[in-house]
């Protein structure tokens, strides 16, 4: 009867460690950019490999900064969902890889299908993404490395990967026996290295590990780390939640704000326009006489097609408004979305430019769409002029234009809480202790957001792995072969 007890206790502990693992919010929402792939890359920059479960990205080469955001997760938001990504590898070959303007995420075929459709479009142009806790369960891993002759040897080099960590790692420090100082590791790809001639690394030996949000932990080895070989660094990252991000529940990126203005902007394309006998997105008739604009010479029942990859959102879009001309008076010309003409707009006066603004609720009930059409209802041909085609948003729209500027708002501990140190021994021929705090040199922070957070002290004492889940299905076979 008391082991029964034992395990269901034991039981209702795995659950509920389960249960609470979640994806904290760590940063405002922003407006990025995925791209789905069929290869990923076996054996990603970011080696610390084990995700847990959790869905892998590479990002631009940029985005990924040398492996700063390796271990990082992002909520992606798309027209049919969303999904959550951890950073493992960069990618640098075309243009979305190379360019240092916004994020770009090349995920698996089967994470595009969960927040688009792959069988309609290649890119989701109005991602949107926000910084998240990974939610592990567990504790933080290090893989370590020795010398690469002798990777027992830690004399003049030592490397670690981190895996399981909730979030992003920002800074590394080592101290060994009888130093005067900490030293820096160099984060190179997600591959933290300490490689010195000036003095030996001796046992014991200190880690000193700070998060992006601000939280550091410490984790002494006694003796020399087993090389190559995941070991439980008895602690964990886990940032408390922001009130100002508490139900902040990203949507899709908006739209830029001009579709055309002396170009087509980024994400539209014209290339699905109809029924034409000439068409050109760089006239320079343009109303104001400098410039480009769109000048179509459209056959019966033709139009100018602007459509968006992966889709966006009408939720924040107030009114549509764009500058026109017509060859002939017309009250046969309509603006729509999706793929039928349902209303004609005002009746135009040729040879004029006439600014029209319409609201896009009287255009469509959908929250999502694909395409904006510019359509000649009638059978006769038109000669259509369009510039300055561009959108109002409603007031308190999330107005975020794509950056490589997102970063975690900042919720690290209390600088009164410090680093703590338990008196926790990992089994092993390590041994070590490990504690969370934070670190009051490096990031600054409002007092408004300052979280005490001196009860994330580390509480494993070993360094064998056993995931929650292993326990879980442990506790119910034994529990079935009782009951």
């Amino acid at each position: 009867m008391r082991i029964s007890i034992f395990l269901l206790s034991l039981l209702f502990l795995s659950l509920n460690s389960l249960i609470n693992a979640d994806n904290t919010k760590l940063s405002v929402c922003g407006s990025a950019r995925a791209v789905p792939t069929a290869t990923q890359n076996s054996k990603p920059t970011c080696v610390n490999g084990n995700s847990q479960g959790i869905p892998t990205a590479s990002l631009n080469s940029a985005a990924f900064n040398n492996g700063a955001r390796c271990g990082q997760c992002y909520e992606l938001t798309g027209p049919l969902g969303k999904t959550v990504v951890m950073v493992a590898d960069s990618c640098d070959g075309g243009a979305a890889c190379q360019q240092s303007q916004l994020f770009n995420f090349i995920i698996s075929n089967e994470d595009f299908d969960k927040i688009g459709n792959r069988s309609d479009y290649g890119n989701i142009f109005s991602l949107g993404y926000q910084i998240v806790s990974c939610g592990y369960s567990g504790n933080v891993q290090g893989v370590f490395t020795g010398q690469s002759n002798q990777p027992s040897s830690y004399n003049y080099f030592l490397s670690v990967i981190f895996s399981n960590n909730n979030v992003a790692i920002k800074k590394v420090l080592i101290k060994g026996n009888s130093w005067p100082a900490f030293e820096a590791l160099t984060n190179q790809n997600g591959n933290w290295k300490w490689n010195k001639n000036v003095y030996e690394l001796q046992f014991p030996a200190t880690l000193y590990v700070t998060s992006n949000t601000g939280e550091s932990a410490s984790y002494t080895m006694k003796s020399k780390p087993i090389s190559n070989q995941p070991i439980d660094l008895a602690f964990q990252f886990n940032p408390d939640s922001i009130a100002s991000l508490e139900g902040n529940e990203c949507s899709m990126a908006l739209p830029p704000q001009y579709i055309y203005q002396d170009g087509v902007t980024y994400g539209w394309v014209d290339s699905q326009s109809f029924n034409y006998l000439n068409f050109t997105d760089t006239s320079s008739d343009t109303k104001s006489g400098s410039g480009t604009c769109i000048k179509a010479q459209l056959d019966g029942h033709g139009g100018i097609k602007f459509t968006r990859e992966g889709d966006f959102q009408t939720t924040y879009l107030e009114k549509l408004s764009f500058d026109i001309k017509t060859s002939v008076d017309t009250s046969l010309f309509a603006v729509y979305f999706g793929d039928i003409a349902t209303k004609n707009i005002d009746p135009l006066t040729g040879s004029n430019w006439t600014t029209v603004v319409l609201n896009v609720k009287d255009l469509t009930n959908n929250t999502v769409e694909g395409a904006l059409t510019f359509f000649n209802n009638q059978a006769d041909s038109l000669t259509v002029w369009l510039d300055n085609i561009k959108w109002t948003f409603i007031e308190g729209a999330p107005v975020n234009a794509p950056t490589m500027n997102l970063t975690e708002v900042n919720n690290k501990p209390s600088t009164t809480s410090g680093t703590a140190t338990t008196s926790n021994t990992p089994s092993s021929s390590i041994g070590g202790s490990s504690g969370v705090g934070s670190d009051s040199s490096i990031f600054g922070l409002s007092s408004e957001n300052q979280e005490n957070q001196s009860g994330h002290h580390a509480s494993s004492n070993t360094n064998i792995l056993l995931p929650t889940t292993f326990v879980f299905f442990i506790s119910i076979t034994i529990l079935s072969l009782l009951f």
